[in-house]
This record gives C-alpha cells, sequence and structure tokens, in this order.
C-alpha cells in the first residue's frame, strides 16, 4: 500500500536545493538514473528487500530539483534484476513508497542503463574520460605533464 507525502511545507523549497544540485537542465529525451542504496538512501548492510533506508537529503534535494526542473530521474538498482511479475512489483513497491514519500511522485525502476540515460549518479560508479580508458585523476595528471 502506497504511503501519503509529507506535506510540500516540510520540504525544502527548489531555491534552497539549486545550490547543492551540482547539475543544469539536460536534454528532455534523456533520463538520470539515481543509484538506491549509498546514494539516495541510506545503506550499511543488507536488511531484506522491505527496507529502504533513511533518505540522503543532499541527494534528495538534487533530485527534487530536477524534477521540478522537469528533467527524468529513474532509480537504478541492482535489486530488480531477475524478477518479473509478481515478484516485481514486491521489490518495488518498498522503492515505489520511498519515491511517493520523498517526491510525492513514483519514479520508474530499472537496472538496464540505455541510449538515453545522461548520467548515473552512483555510489560504486568510478568516472572514466571518454574513449581513455583513464580516470578524471589519471586523464588530469597525464594531460598536466
Amino acid at each position: 500500500m502506497l504511503v501519503f507525502p509529507r506535506t510540500l511545507s516540510r520540504r525544502r523549497t527548489t531555491k534552497s536545493c539549486k545550490r547543492i544540485a551540482g547539475y543544469s537542465k539536460v536534454n528532455k529525451n534523456g533520463w538520470i538514473g539515481v543509484d538506491l542504496d549509498g546514494t539516495l538512501a541510506h545503506y550499511d548492510q543488507w536488511q531484506g528487500i522491505d527496507h529502504v533506508g533513511k533518505p540522503v537529503e543532499r541527494m534528495c534535494n538534487r533530485v527534487r530539483l530536477w524534477l521540478a526542473n522537469g528533467e527524468t530521474v529513474k532509480i537504478m538498482t541492482a535489486r530488480v534484476s531477475g524478477h518479473e511479475g509478481d515478484a516485481l512489483i514486491k521489490v518495488c513497491m518498498p522503492i515505489w513508497n520511498f519515491c511517493y514519500r520523498e517526491f510525492d511522485q513514483i519514479l520508474d525502476v530499472t537496472c538496464v542503463k540505455d541510449m538515453h540515460m545522461i548520467s548515473l549518479w552512483d555510489d560504486r560508479a568510478v568516472e572514466i574520460v571518454a574513449n581513455t580508458g583513464m580516470t578524471r585523476e589519471e586523464y588530469t595528471k597525464y594531460n598536466a605533464e
């Protein structure tokens, strides 16, 4: 069962989110992927499929700003990998509840990148400079020499 959203008066305003967003308007045909556990929601250890940690406010504020600007945001999580039908719905329900509480809407949940994904915000990802195989740090150091 879906939970009711918090009142808007308890939310940070779009203006207060702007200073920490770190991202501006993007291609309207694309979408931004945001990892769930450890990025959007606090994660220490696996506590079962029904548990989603407390919101990471800084990241939730980014997502609120993107949504307010009309961006498409999807939750990227391995939790949904390999599930179909009723099992997939069971896995998604706690995530949808989290999204509804935090963003007043249900976001798409996926574990698949596609050519329309603009960026991925993830606590485990390492940024690689396109077509180089180098991390951003390696690339900066290599070009400084």
